[in-house]
């Protein structure tokens, strides 16, 4: 098995998705029980949620986690943390909540069901699934299911009718549809109601090129899914939003990431081609997967305030960081294994060798990093599944122990500015173990 084999089957045997949809389940109950300690505003708003939630009590656990957005889930985590450290403004909180929710259940409410929203100065109405985004110029308190396709915003002055089927511009969310991707969509939004606020400031909502983006992110799909038709169904299958990032130096530098608390959202920078999108979007779903195994099992443990070499970074990382860049290079570095047989053109597939190759010597490199005695059973197995991809990698491009020069330079730039943190990297010899 190669290394995403061996996290898959990990993630069979220990159930590792149903302990991750259980987890949000029980989020959103410890959310209640957060807010009635919160004092007299807290549980005054979770009166207030329960009642409006009442309508959706027809759905089992499993529904109701399912039909939840990934902005629905962020929001109630962002909630409980707020609350937990105190942080929390309660008006805020239940609008971004309900207004997520709305979005999220509006094909279960019954036709009629109002729900009435705290009032929040400057907080505009988004409603990513639905695709309507209503602009805050009315203090908007109710939200209402007119009909099968129909809804309403209210507020004390006037209703807004919205046609679901025949959104008027002025309340149609900025999103493109992800060509052959079936309801993947690019959106152009960096709402806080969806977002948590360290992620706002590097979205590109007015992207000028967002139609090419679109177009490039459907081809670098097909072009996964040709190559490695299994991963590129589960990546179409899991990831429904794409978001642009600001990107000033397009081919030079990419900024693409994921966050933990928004499953089935890619946060992309633009790229020079479908063959660098297909890399960064790959990159990207094998965090997502990682994510949930890690989020429900043990596969590291961590000493707080421990840091090590990363081969991909200038400053030290915790092992969660590192384990996490060894697991999704290798997925790239796999991919483009595959990928060399659909390129007839030399040239583009001595590219592709020699990226296999630059992320050969980092991933074996960083594994040298990582201490056996911090993983788990299941960190083992993945580890030792990585070490065989190398070797594969190592064969079919006859590379040498040696560390090649460029990487021998950021490891030792790396070591002078932390001579304060043990580790292999001291060594005189700087050559890479191969065998642990």
């Amino acid at each position: 098995m190669n290394t995403r084999d061996t996290l898959l089957e990990a993630k069979r045997v220990t159930g590792a998705e149903q302990a991750y949809n259980c987890g949000l389940a029980l989020q959103f109950a410890l959310l209640e029980d957060c807010l009635r300690r919160s004092g007299t505003l807290g549980a005054s708003m979770a009166e207030h949620l329960q009642q409006q939630l009442v309508p959706l009590r027809h759905l089992n656990a499993q529904e109701f986690v399912s039909q939840g957005t990934p902005f629905f889930w962020m929001n109630i985590g962002r909630s409980i943390d707020q609350l937990t450290r105190r942080t929390a403004n309660f008006d805020t909180l239940g609008h971004h909540l309900l207004v997520t929710a709305f979005d999220s259940y509006f094909e279960h409410l019954p036709i009629g069901t109002r729900w009435a929203l705290p009032v929040v100065e400057g907080s505009n109405l988004v409603l990513p699934r639905l695709g309507v985004r209503v602009p805050q110029s009315e203090l908007f308190t109710e939200l209402c299911r007119i009909s099968d396709r129909v809804l309403a915003c209210s507020s004390s002055k006037c209703s807004v009718l919205i046609n679901l089927d025949q959104i008027d511009a002025k309340c149609r969310l900025p999103m493109l549809s992800i060509p052959d991707c079936d309801s993947a969509m690019l959106l152009m939004s960096n709402d806080p109601e969806l977002f948590e606020q360290d992620y706002v400031a590097d979205i590109a909502p007015d992207l000028a090129e967002a139609a090419s983006l679109a177009q490039m992110i459907g081809k670098a799909l097909m072009l996964i899914k040709k190559v490695v038709p299994e991963i590129g169904d589960a990546i179409i299958k899991r990831i429904r939003w794409y978001v642009p990032l600001k990107t000033p130096e397009v081919g030079v530098v990419h900024n693409s990431h994921t966050s933990s608390n928004l499953s089935g959202v890619i946060f992309l920078s633009e790229a020079a081609d479908e063959i660098d999108l297909a890399e960064a979007i790959i990159h990207e779903f094998c965090h997502t997967e990682l994510f949930i195994l890690m989020d429900t099992q043990d596969v590291i443990q961590e000493k707080v305030g421990e840091k090590f070499y990363s081969p991909w970074r200038s400053d030290p990382r915790p092992l969660y960081g590192l384990f996490h860049a060894l697991y999704v290079f290798v997925g790239v570095a796999n991919f483009y294994s595959k990928a060399e047989a659909f390129y007839s053109d030399p040239e583009q597939v001595q590219q592709l060798r020699e990226r296999r190759s630059e992320i050969y010597y980092q991933v074996r490199l960083g594994l040298d990093q990582v201490p056996s005695e911090r993983l788990a059973e299941i960190g083992h197995q993945i580890v030792q599944a990585i070490y065989k991809d190398l070797e594969r990698d190592a064969r079919d491009l006859s590379l040498s122990s040696e560390l090649p020069s460029w990487l021998k330079h950021h490891l030792e730039a790396w070591c002078a500015e932390n001579l304060e943190l043990p580790g292999f990297c001291h060594s005189d010899e700087m050559k890479i173990n191969p065998k642990r």
